[in-house]
């Protein structure tokens, strides 16, 4: 009986903190009245004002018959608004009273930083995001270049598409994946735990086709705004510390996708003889790192050796393909090409002294005890090592030329 009495007065207890409680007990919410925000843009200036260093944006869709205010961005579908406070917490709350809708965190597919947001100290923005208990550590994040986060969400404000719906898109897209490998916030911490603390962060630009959109107007063609607003991937953030250092562009990424073993594939081109291009697909890519020490075991060269296959894509030169001699000119002319991205890839890390090709954790990893020696001297002389390049090529002969 004591014991029935316990159980009773427990389950009582329960269910009362249950109904007392809005934590415990949660509540439906119907999705009329949810915002529902993909992507968020995220500055920090240092130099403003107090009330102002933290600044939050985001892109949403404007009812019927909605006017512009404030800094509302003009747009038939869309509009551009900006929340500034002294912390992205303040900022976050902020946003809460815009509208009578509730707006929640946890269906954010992106964020967005700015350049000098990076480059001052990306952790400013870090420390919010990877505390708040509604964002998905799955969540992606990407650098804008030469502009904010807020500047380059009201650029793309007038596009006819959604914004986080086309970076899902080029994401998705098997060339994107060569150049950009995208990067989610788990990564990104994981990365700045690291003993280098050094990582890359996918990086975005805005693409100007005035030109472009100038001539099709002198035709007499009307085209949409989408053309005169765009944005691509421009290449990768290098981040050192918590600040941006410098960036790898289109090309430099994907080799250094390549020299990192993620690279999916590719295309590369050449010219004949007669500088006429001949293309190539390009696949089955791994790179090895060796190393070569002297006599007192200290390292005395690095030697990166990179292989792939290649397939006939598109030629436009009219010499014979199928010729022996032609096989061997192309496959030497494509390993002088990928040999000398390498060696500028290369060129610019040792120029800012930073190893972002993991040159140093293969070593760790391949000779342990050599590199506890050589620990210290490499990371102060990595810009003095000496790395060799070495390249090799296998066309395959496909489409039953042979």
């Amino acid at each position: 009986m004591e014991k029935i009495v316990k159980i009773v007065t427990i389950a009582i207890i329960v269910l009362f903190i249950a109904l007392c409680s809005k934590d415990l007990l949660p509540t439906s919410k119907e999705i009329n009245d949810m915002d529902v925000l993909k992507l968020i843009g995220l500055d920090y200036d240092e130099k403003a004002e107090e009330n102002e260093k933290a600044s939050l944006s985001c892109m949403i869709n404007k009812e019927e018959g909605e006017a512009s205010s404030g800094s509302e961005s003009n747009t038939e579908k869309q509009k551009v608004i900006s929340y500034k406070s002294k912390t992205f917490n303040n900022a976050s709350r902020t946003m809460q009273f815009y509208t009578d809708k509730t707006i929640t965190g946890s269906h954010i597919n992106y964020f967005i930083v700015g350049e000098q947001t990076a480059k001052e100290d990306i952790n400013k923005v870090l420390d919010q995001v990877s505390r708040a208990q509604e964002i998905r550590l799955t969540t992606h994040i990407y650098l804008v270049k030469d502009m904010t986060a807020y500047d380059f969400l009201k650029e793309l404000v007038s596009a006819e598409y959604e914004l986080s719906n086309k970076l899902q898109s080029i994401e998705k897209k098997g060339s994107y994946k060569t150049v950009v490998n995208y990067l989610t916030i788990s990564e990104l911490l994981s990365s700045k735990l690291s003993e280098s603390k050094t990582y890359l962060i996918p990086t975005l630009n805005l693409i100007d086709n005035s030109d472009k959109l100038k001539d099709i107007k002198e035709e007499g063609v009307e085209e949409s705004k989408e053309l005169e607003k765009n944005f691509d991937f421009y290449g990768y953030g290098i981040m050192k510390d918590n600040k941006l250092i410098d960036y790898l562009n289109l090309e430099e990424s994907i080799i250094y996708n390549m020299l990192i073993n993620k690279a999916q594939g590719g295309i590369i081109d050449i010219e004949d003889k007669n500088k006429n291009l001949i293309s190539f697909g390009i696949n089955d890519i791994k790179t090895t790192y060796d190393y070569k020490f002297d006599k007192n075991n200290k390292l005395s060269q690095v030697i990166i050796k990179l292989k792939f296959r290649s397939n006939f894509e598109e030629v436009q030169s009219k010499e014979d393909i199928t010729k022996n001699e032609n096989i061997y000119m192309y496959q030497y002319l494509q390993e002088e090409k990928i040999k000398k991205q390498v060696e500028q890839v290369i060129e610019k890390t040792q120029k800012i002294n930073i190893d972002i090709l993991n040159i140093g954790q293969n070593l760790k990893i391949k000779h342990p005890y050599k590199y506890r020696k050589v620990k210290s001297e490499f990371e102060e002389n990595y810009k003095n090592l000496d790395i060799k390049v070495d390249v090799e090529s296998t066309i395959d002969r496909t489409y039953d030329i042979i």
